[in-house]
Order: C-alpha cells, then structure tokens, then sequence
C-alpha cells in the first residue's frame, strides 16, 4: 500500500495467525498484521513519524521496509536499496543505492632511494631524420659518455651506452627528460632486440621502461620520463632549482655527419639557439672544438637533470616521506602524497561500469572564449591557482544514489538535465555560462540541449535565468574540508609563507598536480609487444588502432578492448559472450574519483563566471577568457585582486590586442612588448598580419612538422 495509514492497510488478522507469524519470525507483539488479498503485512510501529514493516506471502517473507512521514500525505518507504518517495498514493520519485568502491589509503615508504642515474642523447638530422651521435649517463659520482666516431654505427653506440648502464648501475632509476617524446624512439630497437623489456604505456605514451638483460634476471634498470614528473625545459628547471651545473649553448645547426670532428672558428650565431650577443661573444674562438663542446655539454646537461631530480626527490620525501623513484608522472606523485597523509576516512568514491559512462559526460575543461576580436588599453588579468581554489569546496563523497528526483535542490552530485536559455538575462547571454560538448568539442551555447552537469554548476545557472528541468541524476555525499589540508600546505609553501623546507617549484608543481588526477580514465587502450602468431591473433579478434614491426619478431599493438566488426557473426554467439565476459575481466577500475575531477572542474568555472557576471554588472566589458585569466577594458575592483588562492592578478597591460579564436590572439603590451599565442606557429606569425584574420582572410605559414617513425626507430622532420 502506497500510504502510511493503517486503516488501508486491509483487514486485521486473526490472533492465532499473528501468534504464529510472532513466533516463527521473532516479531514485537505489540506490532500490528493486516490482510490483503494473498498478503500479509506486519507493522510495528517505532514512533509518530515512523514504522517497520514486512510482507510476507505464503508464510514467507517477500520483502522489509520502512516508511517515514515527512508530512501530510508525504512519506519515504525505505526498501532494500530503494528508497521510494510517495505522495498522496503515486510515486514521485525513487533514489537507488549503488555501492560502489573507494579510493584507497597509502602508505609511506621507510626509505628512500637514491640510486638514480640521468641518460641523454644528442641527434643531428640527416635527410630529414634524427641521427643520434653522442649519448651519456650521470650517476652522481661518475659521468660516462659515447661519441658516434667510436662506434660503427648509432646502434652500437646506444647498445654499449645501455650495457654500461646497466653492468654500472644494477637495480638504478633512470631519468631522461622527454623520453617518452624523443630518447624513445632511438631506442626502442636497441632495448627489444638485445634485452629483457617490460613497457609501461599511458595515453599511448611510453611511462616507465624496465629492461634486464636476457641471461640475468637479478638486476634490472627502470627507465623514467623526467618530463613527465617535471614538464618544463631543461633550462628553466636549472633555473627556478638554482641547480650549480646550468644548461649550456650548442651550435645545434651545425651538427652534421661531416663536422663530428670540427676543430675551427666558433660557427656563427645563428648556428645556436636562444644564445645571446653577451653570451655568444664568451664563447668564440679560432679553435672551437666540435667534439669537445658537445661532450662539454652533454656533461652539463646530465648534471643538471641530476641536481634537479635529487632536489625533488629529496624534498618530497622528506616532507612527506614518499619515496617518488618508484612513480612516473607528476600526477601520481601528487595523487600518493594525497592518499598517504591527507584522504583520512574521507570516502572519495570510484565508480564503475554504466554509470562511470554517463557521468563522465559532466567532467568539462576550462572555458575559453572570444568575445570581443580587437581592443585598445586593456587589462589582462590571471587567478591565483583556480583549481586548488576550486578544491577548497565541498566534495562529493559517499555511495552514489541513483535518483529520479526533479528537484535540483535535493541533489548534490551529477545530473542529467533539459538546459533552455532562453530565461537568461540578456546582459549575460553574449556569455553564456553553461557548458555543452559536441563530438570532441566544448562550447558554451544559447539554446535548447540536454547534458550532464555537477548539481551546483546548474543551481547557479538557473539562479542566472536558466530554464532547468531535471530528468534523472545521481546524489553524493557533500563533504567539506576534502582537499583543504593539502591545498593549504602547499600554497603556503609556493608562496613563501611556511616554514616547511621544500623547493617553491617543487610545491607549485604539486599544487597543480592533483586534481587532474582524480578524472584519469579508468580504461585505457590496452599496448602490448608481442610476437607476430599473437598480433595475428589480436588482430582477428580486437579493434587494432595501431600496429608496427619493433624487431623482426616483434610488434606494437594498440588495440581497444572491444570486438571488430562482424565478431558474433564470425565466431558465434558463445565466442562472443566468452569474449566480452574476458573484456569486461579486464577493465580493471584504477584509483579515480570522477565525481571529484568533475566537482573541481566546474567550481573553476563556477568562480569565474560569478566574476564576470559581476563585471558586466559594473560595466566592464569582457574580451577574452582562458580557463584561469580575463581580458577587460578597465581595472576590475580592488577586492578581488591580491596573492590569495582564486584572487586575481594583473599580468599585462595591453594597448591594442587582437583575439581571432580560442588561443589564437596577439597583445601589444604598454611597454613595447608583442605576445602571439596561434598554437604551433605563435613565433611565425607577426602582430599586423592578426588584422588580416580578424577580416578572414588567410595566411599561409610553413610549419616544420616532428613524426615519430617508432618502426624505423627514428623521427622524420616535414
């Protein structure tokens, strides 16, 4: 019955049935029985507003719930993982349990490890390719280098390189800055072909590389992308790390199969880059030693990547007692120091499967927008970290419940929602808040759509004028203080204002680290490297993305976890369940909290639109927004600048910018200075051809084109 009141509940039953329902299933006997039709239905009562009850068919239970009065006719009935919402006999609406998993707690290393070694290779480029002539490896106390005209050919070269390295350094960490985009693929056919390897890929990007030698499993080395950890230059990293050995200058336009053993006039100056006329002049001389010089530095460069990661490694443990030679990237680090002293018994929740899918579809990057395409004394202003600001706010936390509720204010969590636009106040609609996903592309339209979105991001857009009709969604937890204790620390740090001994760079990079991670996707293309019977195996059965021949009995494959076309017709239906029963065992979930990346995400939104809403308010006008910064035509108000976390700062004041598309702009600084921003090109395009786009008409660029060519172990220059 879809009521509360006993009276309709049918007829009492007779009190030799309820002696015998009391005593078989050790019921209170001050509760009450009713008949039904086939049914019997027990209360008891607990108080006014609440009662238990069952219902039994046959003699047996069918089912226990609990109904609760919220008022009048109003009540929720409580059954299993249900929880149904009634309203004068008709269902309103329900919310359905989901247990779901949650991301674990760490724990901190006893030790640290400090046999780390750093490895690098210098190329030159023959015939449109990259051919490496020198290589090296630093291991603190002593420095091994290799030149090419030692050596019969690059493989060789690079063979012996990763002998040594190996035979010296049994059991080290190795770091190379930009492995996984460069180092790589010189060798990827000396590794396979000579040892033992287990690739580690993400993103279809080399992470970690073990390599051991075939007869000799004891001692292995594992191969890191410093990149990936540290993702600047070599030469600013030195810089901002104040390291002792900084980056030096090579001719690097001068290296070339026949200058290997160049003893002669410095090459002019052109033949460098980034050198400066001071800089260029210390250097020159009648006998500038093409051999020396490189291996000059070489030297430096390994020094340098060296001083850098034992400062890093150092601070973080420690500060945190993490031990960080044991993860590749930045994100993991940030995300290991999360889990190991600062998650608590807060239930940061994963999620799997169908609902993982749907809710994904919530999880928008930053906005940027064009809004104005030219302005003249304008303001360029950046937030202070938005997302760790963003982190400040309440999280989602808890069993997921699915819900069919429509009332956005009894959720937080995600929903999937009807968005008209047409109630938005006309001083906003130029800047539409909202965002919507078109393929692969975010927009922020005017309109009629439907989405999934973060609850709060839809509670301010309807407090905007939006048009909000809920359809269904799923409800969290809403926990505070989440991400404070570690966003506090750090920021305290990067802004001088702790005690703590930790590098400001290393805490900016750790700041920034962590949220990105909590949005990973769970399932990534599976990589592996097989023998040719396998790849034949894997290609008749998956859908390959990418396959190449790494040795003569060896390939890469990239292939998604899904049949190929026309499985079931060709192999059958018991193949295919066979088939998709072995997918889904492999789709392991990782350590990912979806609900907060989304959460995170549209906070920074959130925060930036409440200021440009308010901008509009006062009569500044907007130009031009980039996830974390505006472009206004005047100074915005006093209270919202400062060094605090989602404060803003003035970057540039700008006296004539043009903005074409989404990070296609060119500013004119007051002090003369010009910054173009066209992705790829930025350095080839001049401030007065950004007139001729604002008119559409086109301007062709050259643009030198890098392709890895991972079969032929090299990267081909077009």
């Amino acid at each position: 019955m879809l009521t509360m009141n006993l009276n309709l509940f049918g007829k009492t039953l007779n009190q030799l049935l309820s002696v015998y329902y009391i005593l078989k299933f050790d019921l209170n006997p001050e509760g009450f029985f009713f008949k039904k039709d086939e049914f019997v239905i027990y209360i008891n009562k607990i108080n006014d507003t609440k009662h238990e009850g069952i219902l039994f068919k046959n003699k047996e239970i069918l089912y226990r719930f609990e109904d609760t009065l919220i008022e009048g006719s109003k009540f929720i009935r409580s059954l299993e993982r249900y929880l149904i919402y009634i309203d004068n006999f008709n269902v309103t609406h329900f919310d359905r349990l989901m247990k779901n998993s949650f991301i674990s707690i760490s724990k901190p290393n006893a030790k640290l490890n400090l046999n780390i070694v750093t490895f690098d290779i210098e190329t030159y480029v023959k015939d449109g390719k990259f051919v490496p002539f020198t290589c090296g490896w630093f291991a603190g106390d002593f420095l091994k280098t290799y030149y090419l005209t030692d050596y019969n050919s690059p493989y060789e070269m690079l063979l012996q390189a990763l002998r040594d390295l190996l035979d010296f350094n049994p059991n080290a960490k190795v770091y190379i800055h930009n492995f996984a985009n460069f180092d790589y693929m010189f060798l990827i056919k000396v590794l396979f072909n000579n040892f033992k390897v287990q690739p580690f890929f993400k993103d279809n990007k080399v992470i970690k590389i073990i390599y051991q030698h075939k007869d000799n499993d004891k001692t292995k080395i594992e191969i890191f992308d410093s990149y990936l950890i540290l993702p600047s230059s070599l030469r600013t990293l030195a810089a901002k790390y104040k390291v002792t050995d900084q980056k030096g200058f090579f001719a690097y336009n001068f290296a070339n199969e026949n200058n290997l053993n160049y003893i002669g006039v410095t090459p002019s100056i052109s033949m460098f880059n980034g050198i400066s006329d001071e800089e260029y002049e210390g250097i020159m001389s009648y006998t500038w030693n093409f051999k020396l010089e490189i291996l000059n530095y070489l030297e430096l460069d390994l020094k340098c990547l060296y001083q850098i990661m034992s400062i890093f490694i150092r601070d973080i443990y420690s500060v945190e007692k993490i031990d960080i030679t044991k993860l590749p990237t930045n994100s993991s680090i940030a995300f290991k120091i999360f889990r190991t002293n600062y998650l608590k018994d807060n239930k940061l929740p994963i999620i799997k499967g169908n609902a993982h899918k749907e809710i994904r579809n919530a999880y928008y990057g930053g906005v940027v927008e064009v809004f104005r395409n030219e302005g003249f004394d304008l303001k360029y202003y950046d937030v202070t970290s938005l997302y760790p600001f963003a982190m400040l706010n309440d999280m989602p936390t808890g069993n997921m419940l699915f819900s069919t509720d429509p009332n956005i204010n009894n959720y937080f969590g995600i929903v999937f929602v009807e968005v008209d636009t047409t109630g938005l106040d006309p001083k906003y609609t130029n800047y539409p808040l909202l965002p919507h996903r078109i393929g692969d592309r975010m927009y922020n339209p005017l309109g009629k759509w439907s989405g999934w979105y973060f609850s709060e991001e839809v509670k301010l857009a309807k407090s905007f004028g939006y048009n909000i009709n809920v359809l269904y969604g799923y409800k969290l937890d809403k926990t505070s203080n989440v991400f404070n204790s570690f966003i506090t620390k750090y920021f305290e740090i990067k802004a001088g204002l702790s005690d703590i001994k930790m590098d400001r760079t290393t805490a900016k990079l750790l700041l920034n680290s962590l949220y990105g991670r909590l949005g990973m996707k769970p399932y990534q293309d599976n990589i592996e490297i097989v023998d040719s019977t396998k790849a034949e195996d894997i290609l008749s059965k998956f859908n390959v993305k990418e396959q190449y021949n790494i040795t003569d009995n060896l390939e890469f494959i990239r292939y998604e976890n899904k049949p190929i076309s026309g499985f079931l017709e060709l192999y059958g239906k018991d193949e295919y369940l066979n088939f998709m029963l072995d997918c889904d065992a492999k789709n392991i979930s990782v350590n990912q909290s979806v609900p907060s990346a989304i959460a995170i995400t549209a906070y920074a939104r959130m925060h930036m639109f409440k200021i440009i809403y308010k901008l509009i308010d006062l009569g500044i006008d907007i130009y031009y927004m980039d996830t974390d910064s505006i472009v206004v035509n005047q100074a915005i108000p006093e209270e919202l600048i400062g060094n605090s976390l989602g404060l803003f700062k003035l970057e540039q004041e700008i006296k004539h910018a043009y903005f074409i598309s989404p990070k296609l702009y060119a500013l004119e600084s007051v002090d003369g200075k010009f910054i173009i921003k066209a992705k790829g090109i930025g350095s080839k395009l001049e401030f007065a051809q950004f007139e001729t786009l604002i008119i559409n008409e086109a301007i062709v660029k050259a643009q030198e084109r890098w392709f890895k060519d991972p079969a032929n172990a090299t990267i081909n220059i077009y």
